[in-house]
């Protein structure tokens, strides 16, 4: 059986006049102060839009991470055909499933299963592929019964990574770990963090907003996703950074798409209530101070 995504006609012709109509009316309204560079977030913002736009590019995005993962025995890509797809039709096989949020109703075990088997792809994705799928879109997947497989549906908001980059990250989260606020600050610069001139309070303020994030990372036991709230803290701590202390700072946007990924994944763990191991999950990347 097939599964076909048509594009709309004249989605891809519309994505400038969109982009730019968002950007007027936010300045017309107040919402972005005079100092914050936003053209370049609607330039990327429209990049963004193009890729997700061409099922092309889409298509080579899928091949790589069904070839990823392949043999993988918690994973299902779908097989892409090539020869019926073209830049606003993509053909692939069909998967059928259970909506990932569903599983909310299943027992503990699976719930875990699921959630642990999505944040370990994660960060395979972040340090071993260097190219994550950064749209955590609950319809992008699918949880198959019988298999107790995950299937993996949309690969159109999938970016690349640097080495730099992703080094930068595996520094971020070992320094939270051992409790190194220096190694953490040097590596959101390196990530690209900091690029414009920011108060000291302010830049602690990300630094803490951070280790807030690697809060699941601090515990060698499982994390319960729905009882910290934590997704709900991170919402809030961010939105008084930017409004209450009058601080827009703009991370670089391969940061911004990420952040959306990892956040993506604490929403849908808190939604199905799972508890998961993070630590166990991530120490095989970083480096952790003995004793």
């Amino acid at each position: 059986n097939l599964a076909v995504k048509v594009q709309y006609p004249g989605i891809r012709k519309s994505i400038d006049s969109d982009v730019d109509n968002v950007g007027t009316l936010l300045k017309i309204v107040g919402l972005i102060p005079e100092s914050v560079d936003y053209k370049g977030l609607l330039e990327e913002a429209k990049k963004q839009l193009y890729d997700e736009a061409n099922y092309e590019r889409e298509a080579q995005f899928a091949c790589r991470y069904h070839e990823a993962l392949q043999g993988h025995p918690h994973f299902v890509v779908p097989k892409i055909y090539p020869e019926i797809s073209s830049q606003s039709v993509l053909a692939m096989s069909f998967i059928q499933g259970t909506p990932i949020e569903k599983i909310a109703n299943y027992d503990q075990e699976t719930r875990d299963f699921v959630m642990h088997n999505l944040l370990e792809l994660l960060f395979k994705e972040l340090f071993e592929f260097k190219m994550v799928q950064t749209d955590p879109n609950f319809a992008n997947y699918l949880y198959l019964e019988e298999s107790k497989q995950i299937g993996l549906l949309d690969f159109g908001a999938t970016r690349e990574y640097s080495e730099r980059f992703s080094s930068g990250y595996r520094q971020a989260f070992s320094s939270v770990v051992n409790d190194d606020e220096q190694g953490l600050n040097d590596a959101l610069e390196q990530i690209g963090f900091f690029a414009q001139s920011i108060k000291p309070e302010q830049r602690m303020a990300i630094l803490d907003l951070v280790k807030m994030a690697c809060e699941p990372m601090l515990i060698d036991e499982a994390y319960d996703f729905k009882a910290s709230g934590l997704a709900q803290k991170l919402r809030e701590a961010g939105t008084i950074l930017s409004m209450e202390q009058d601080y827009w700072h703009t991370p670089p946007a391969d940061a911004i798409f990420l952040h959306r990924k990892i956040g993506g994944m604490y929403l849908l763990a808190a939604r199905i209530g799972a508890k998961v191991n993070i630590r166990r999950l991530v120490q095989p990347y970083l480096k952790i101070n003995s004793g």
